[in-house]
């Protein structure tokens, strides 16, 4: 805001010679009714495997949906499915994911693995945007 250059009247602290610097006093307070944006209950993305990929004992190579239920993973059930994408009504593949602490990233991520053969991969753990933490595969015994 601009100077009213010494107005009558006027009292900002650059019209007012003996005003001086004055403290302005901020409270902060918490709403205790408000509520911090949460993660959505389902996530999914889509991706594309240009090679054969294997998620656990299934190989998969083309396009699918992958998606984490967060809900059904508090309650101990296998929490992603991967479904084909031309027709989501059976996945391929479904597991109990693990965390994996992990930077938010700006875009979704697949992490492949490759494997002995060289034409295999392996899926590792994938992250939706803007989550912090990744979903990791569970390893097959």
């Amino acid at each position: 805001m601009a100077c009213c250059e010494e107005k009558a009247g006027c009292d900002m602290p650059c019209c007012n010679k003996d005003a001086g610097i004055r403290g302005v006093a901020i409270q902060l307070t918490l709403d205790p009714l408000a509520t911090v944006a949460e993660a959505p209950v389902r996530q999914a993305a889509v991706v594309w495997l240009h090679r054969p990929v294997w998620v656990g004992g299934t190989v998969l190579q083309g396009r699918y949906l992958i998606e984490h239920d967060t809900a059904r993973m508090a309650r101990g059930e296998p929490c992603t499915f991967i479904y084909p994408f031309a027709d989501q009504r059976l996945p391929v593949v479904a597991f109990h994911c693990v965390h994996l602490e992990r930077a938010s990233g700006k875009t979704n991520t697949v992490v492949l693995e490759s494997i002995g053969d060289g034409q295999h991969q392996k899926l590792q753990a994938f992250q939706f945007a803007g989550e912090i933490g990744a979903h990791g595969v569970p390893t097959v015994r």
